[in-house]
């Protein structure tokens, strides 16, 4: 665990515990070709809690053999990134470790933290075909971290890690729904020539 890691999880722990949210993952899409780009959404949400939030330190583990991390934009609801949000993203095989502590007070950040919100988009690209595998790491301190404007810990549990799938480009099935208008197009096209037929 890195100084910032350990200093940022000292911080919250001593704070204590306010109202719960949730953090889910979620990808622009759920199957892509080889080549394909992913973009997945970090959303956070309140769940009706009255506290702004502050600061996070989270995990995201995912298949480094089907995609590669290419880039991490940080929202704007801890406030602008360098400015009023300062951010950490670090990278390693199959890891994602990314935090931000903004320094706004506590109405700006409720003011831009309406509904679920997007902390930080991550951005993929596919390697290889196979099961993408994105997931948050629960079990690596600091785990989930997540605190409010004065530094009170925020429970957070986890909400969507949905199943990302990788194919080859030549090897996608299609979907039921495209194999029906196929066959009811060809259907149409065999009536249209026995009637031009007759």
């Amino acid at each position: 665990m890195n100084f910032r890691s350990l200093l940022m999880t000292a911080a919250l722990v001593l704070a204590g515990t306010t109202q719960a949210g949730t953090v889910s993952l979620v990808p622009s899409a759920t199957h892509l070709n080889v080549g394909q780009s992913l973009s997945v959404d970090l959303m956070f949400d309140h769940l009706g809690a009255p506290d702004a939030l502050g600061a996070f330190d989270l995990d995201v583990t995912f298949n480094a053999a089907v995609l590669s991390i290419t880039g991490v934009a940080f929202g704007a609801a801890l406030g602008v990134d360098g400015i009023d949000q300062f951010s950490s993203t670090l990278v390693s095989t199959g890891r994602l470790d990314i935090a931000a502590v903004s320094l706004l007070a506590e109405a700006d950040l409720l003011a831009a933290q309406t509904g679920p919100f997007t902390l930080a988009t991550l951005s993929f690209d596919a390697l290889q075909a196979g099961l993408a595998d994105l997931h948050f790491d629960l079990t690596t301190p600091p785990g989930l971290l997540f605190s409010d404007a004065f530094g009170n810990v925020l429970a957070a549990t986890t909400g969507a890690e949905p199943d990302v799938t990788v194919t080859a480009a030549g090897n996608r099935v299609p979907e039921p729904g495209s194999l029906a208008l196929a066959t009811l197009a060809l259907g149409l096209l065999g009536a249209r020539r026995r009637r031009s037929a007759d």
